[in-house]
């Protein structure tokens, strides 16, 4: 089974009801790592389907929406409070081995 590629969705929009919406369709299809930082797993057709449903919200004149791919094991640092609920790792949205403060070099964490 394809469980799609780790992708980073980042937004600043404009508007706050905007703003709502675009949010919960993020809330919909990842974890939020920060305010407006989702990390969330896409396959090629719930890419396609996330940024049409996106499109039909935004404003393109006034709202940036970004979505970047990562590496299947990225290479990452946390500094301060995790963002993520208990028991989620950043570096690929499965349970953390002995990670207790949040933090992690990417060292001893399984894959899905």
């Amino acid at each position: 089974m394809n469980q799609g590629a780790l992708h980073l969705l980042a937004y600043d929009v404009a508007d706050r009801r905007r703003l709502s919406r675009v949010a919960a369709i993020a809330e919909s299809h990842g974890v939020r790592v920060q305010y407006s930082l989702f990390v969330m797993r896409l396959t090629p057709a719930a890419r396609k389907a996330l940024v049409a449903e996106l499109s039909r919200v935004i404003d393109p004149r006034e709202d940036d929406v970004r979505i970047y791919p990562l590496p299947a094991r990225p290479a990452w640092e946390l500094y301060g409070r995790a963002m993520w609920p208990e028991g989620i790792s950043l570096s690929g949205l499965w349970p953390a081995h002995g990670d207790e403060d949040g933090a992690s070099d990417g060292e001893g964490e399984r894959e899905p």
